[in-house]
């Protein structure tokens, strides 16, 4: 694989989404590996840890690095997803349980190394309109 395909999207509410994801591809996983991409990085997913259903924290097939607001409970939130067999991660940045760092859930830092050994980083970044011009 000489590059990564990645795609970023900002989902405006992860559970929302769920439903139709698994209604048009099954499961969620279904959904990750119908895109084809190697890191699917989204935001907003404006979620809390216990909202997350099993099969979506961790996808068959894909590890996930998960960033959570705990100043404002459910709102904000990002989230990267690594295709196990194509990037193999080797750090996520950002505990869920413990991130003073970032309270806001606005950044998760993802270090992978591809199959041929070259390392990347993926910066998965929420930074919403402020509404000022």
């Amino acid at each position: 694989m000489p590059h990564a395909r990645i795609i970023t999207w900002n989902v405006a509410s992860l559970m929302s989404l769920l439903p139709t994801v698994k209604k048009n591809f099954g499961s969620f996983a279904g959904w990750l590996n119908s895109t084809e991409a190697d890191v699917i990085a989204v935001q907003e997913t404006k979620a809390s840890i216990k909202d997350i259903p099993e099969d979506v924290a961790c996808p068959d097939g894909w590890d996930s690095f998960w960033s959570f607001s705990t100043a404002k409970k459910g709102l904000n939130g990002v989230a990267t997803f690594v295709r196990r067999g194509h990037l193999s991660t080797i750090e996520g940045i950002s505990d869920p349980l413990d991130h003073e760092l970032d309270a806001e859930g606005r950044c998760v830092i993802v270090r992978c190394s591809t199959p041929n050994s070259k390392k990347i980083s993926i910066v998965n970044v929420y930074a919403p309109n402020s509404g000022e011009r």
